[in-house]
């Protein structure tokens, strides 16, 4: 195999796995996750339902579009070199907090 494989720009999702930019991501999305658990959670029995269901519909949709992102660059990074233990790690991260 050669050393100089070409790799592909990734920098328009994110710049790297320890980059700022995919860290806030990442910790948006955790704590997205957390906020839909606890919306659950708490769903009212009466009353104010379909409010409480914009909101919940509201982060979900924003925790979805960032799970996507996140899970379009580690597959990427994976496909790319299948022995990167980081990127498979992440694939792992993003897949139990998506499952809780």
């Amino acid at each position: 195999m050669q050393e100089n494989q070409q790799r592909w720009d990734l920098t328009s999702l994110f710049s790297h796995f320890e980059g700022g930019d995919y860290k806030k991501a990442l910790k948006e999305f955790e704590e997205g996750c957390c906020l839909l658990q606890k919306f659950v959670d708490n769903k009212p029995s009466e009353g104010n339902f379909s409010s409480w269901l914009k909101m919940y519909l509201d982060v979900d949709n924003k925790v979805g579009a960032l799970f996507e992102s996140l899970n379009a660059y580690v597959y990427s990074v994976y496909s790319t070199q299948t022995t990167d233990s980081k990127a498979l790690n992440e694939i792992a991260r993003l897949d139990e907090k998506s499952l809780a």
